[in-house]
């Protein structure tokens, strides 16, 4: 009797007997034939490390299709999915540490090796029409936008986000989701800063699914474009859907009080922390603001009194309902000397500062949620 002969039974014994490593050691193993594949592929695909996705803009090109085993064990498995962009099309292959939102707090986790990363799209060398050598101080933010292969990148990207949004809603094990949308200077063609339509935000914040425990939204490095005359306006969306996520951060270029109108009924959020300080990436930075606008606004950067609002109206939401943390962190615009960037906390309705921190280079958030050394601030609203 030959092997293959053997009931199904059998063979999967002899495949799991032979163990998930050895099989991936080489694709061939796969390839003997047709029962032999769909045997051994199971096997092939268990204990495979995709618990924790980590993906640029090259991974989500290649998800696996609809309908395939490893889609569906993707879906039953992943608890934690991180999405990270930086603007353009890079040819280094690198990803983001996956840093947990919700239980890994003690962790100690290198600011630098987050900076670093790159994400990752394989393109011809001749990427960029004209020459390479263009002067920092010189850097024209058009030009990125003669660049066909930076516009062919930037739908495809939307294109993926969007699919991908639609099928949140089935990864059954996901509890923790992450969008970073960044940028990274010093590279050419220069990042783009429009590369993230509005309709495809709105679809992932929809798409969340109900058991997710903890999510963070970072559009830092991109202004979140129409894509049609009549824009999305996306806090109510946000207001909708995170309230029912116990871990929630915030940070995009433009955002309003809004985000705060939660049905209380519904709302089992327990830490909310809100940047509305932006990171600085440079002197090539168009519309350089350093706090978030507020949304729809042409001025290019918010009041004190507008930020003294916001505050107010997360005040209110904290009258209704009981955080274990809300805190929302700007840059002081009057610039004391002492410092230049603060923390109000919701809790207990104080504003504070860190004495070792001059500016913020935005790249973290855990000193604004866990730090112990925060001294108190008086506010100038």
């Amino acid at each position: 009797m030959q092997l293959l002969d053997f009931p199904f039974e059998l063979l999967l014994n002899v495949f799991k007997k032979l163990g998930s490593e050895e099989l991936r050691r080489s694709v061939s193993y796969l390839l003997i034939c047709k029962r032999w594949y769909h045997i051994a592929h199971e096997v092939f695909l268990s204990d495979l490390p995709i618990t924790e996705l980590r993906l640029s803009s090259r991974h989500l090109q290649l998800l696996p299709p609809e309908g395939s085993l490893l889609k569906n064990l993707i879906r039953e498995k992943a608890t934690r999915l991180s999405i990270r962009l930086v603007g353009h099309p890079s040819l280094d292959v690198s990803t983001s540490p996956w840093i947990s939102l919700a239980e890994d707090k003690n962790d100690d986790h290198d600011d630098d090796d987050v900076d670093s990363i790159q994400d990752e799209w394989i393109v011809d060398t001749d990427y960029i029409d004209g020459e390479r050598g263009i002067d920092a101080d010189k850097i024209q933010h058009s030009a990125h936008l003669s660049c066909r292969p930076q516009q062919a990148w930037m739908r495809r990207v939307n294109s993926k986000l969007v699919e991908l949004a639609d099928k949140l809603a089935i990864f059954t094990a996901l509890e923790e989701f992450m969008f970073e949308s960044s940028s990274e200077q010093e590279v050419t063609p220069e990042p783009r800063w429009d590369y993230v339509h509005d309709v495809t935000l709105g679809k992932i914040i929809a798409g969340l699914p109900n058991h997710l425990t903890a999510i963070t939204l970072d559009t830092c490095g991109t202004e979140i474009v129409p894509a049609s005359d009549h824009p999305i306006h996306l806090c109510p969306l946000i207001a909708q859907h995170a309230g029912r996520i116990k871990t929630v951060r915030l940070r995009m270029r433009c955002i309003c009080p809004v985000v705060f109108n939660m049905a209380i009924e519904k709302l089992a959020m327990e830490h909310l922390t809100i940047k509305l300080s932006l990171p600085m990436f440079g002197d090539s930075t168009p519309n350089v603001c350093y706090n978030a606008k507020r949304c729809f606004s042409r001025a290019k950067t918010p009041t004190a009194s507008e930020i003294g609002f916001m505050i107010s109206c997360a005040r209110r939401l904290t009258d209704r309902h009981s955080f274990q943390r809300l805190r929302i962190s700007f840059r002081d615009l009057h610039g004391r000397g002492t410092t230049d960037f603060v923390a109000w906390d919701g809790v207990a309705d104080q504003c504070f500062y860190d004495p070792n921190t001059k500016g913020d280079k935005g790249r973290s958030w855990d000193p604004w949620e866990e730090n112990e050394t925060l001294q108190v601030w008086i506010p100038f609203f």
